[in-house]
């Protein structure tokens, strides 16, 4: 005999593993309990997996923000490491890097605008950079 998890009645389970008696009150709380606790479970495993993809989706957005607003920023100076103006691409060069100082990371003190090969090939050119700042 088994006991019925909605209204605690003993009854002779017609399927294997079942949990609630043969009432249809019953079974209807059961199914309606059933069907709540796979939506929990579902809504527990999208909130933890947003939690954890959140945060550096966020950080990218706000990078390519800040970045833009660099380059608008600084769109009528040179580049700020070799000093040239030149039709190539312009990044947002950071002097204390990004990797290395994660709090200067949005820092608009710390960023200028500077030539794609200064920032890429010469890793941010440092020291033509030190001497404008």
């Amino acid at each position: 005999m088994a006991k019925c998890k909605i209204c605690k009645d003993k009854f002779e389970p017609k399927y294997f593993l079942q949990k609630a008696c043969f009432n249809p009150a019953c079974l209807a709380a059961w199914a309606k309990k059933d069907r709540e606790v796979k939506a929990d479970k579902v809504h527990a495993i999208k909130k933890r997996s947003m939690k954890d993809n959140d945060k550096p989706l966020r950080n990218r957005e706000a990078q390519k923000a800040f970045n833009a607003f660099i380059r608008a920023r600084d769109s009528a100076l040179p580049c700020v490491s070799c000093g040239r103006f030149h039709t190539g691409k312009y990044d947002a060069g950071h002097y204390r890097s990004r990797g290395a100082f994660p709090e200067l990371r949005f820092n608009e003190l710390n960023c200028h605008k500077q030539c794609s090969p200064c920032n890429t090939q010469l890793s941010g050119n440092i020291a033509n950079y030190r001497p404008i700042l």
